[in-house]
């Protein structure tokens, strides 16, 4: 890393995304950002458009709010919710 801005206050959390994963993941979701017991609501601001050749994980960048409490070089664990998919449940006992 050679330059680092931060532009009017504004803090973005790059989470790694296996490739598998990259496809249910699109700018505008919501993200649940979780560090220690604080617990911040999120949004996906973008997708890189590469994924690293050693790690197979691709970059999300998500937006965090300004009252998030979080600083540069911390470490935090995102929860991307993705969209719910329909599916046909029946109970187990009625398995044969």
């Amino acid at each position: 890393e050679m330059a680092r801005l931060i532009r009017d206050d504004r803090l973005e959390l790059d989470a790694r995304v296996p490739e598998l994963d990259l496809a249910a993941v699109a700018p505008g979701q919501r993200v649940r950002v979780v560090h220690g017991e604080r617990e911040v609501e999120a949004r996906v601001r973008a997708v890189a458009p590469t994924v690293a050749p050693e790690t197979r994980l691709g970059t999300v960048h998500v937006a965090l709010p300004p009252d998030s409490g979080l600083r540069p070089g911390m470490f935090a664990r995102a929860e991307i919710q993705t969209e719910a998919a329909t599916a046909l449940t029946v109970p187990q006992e009625a398995l044969v």
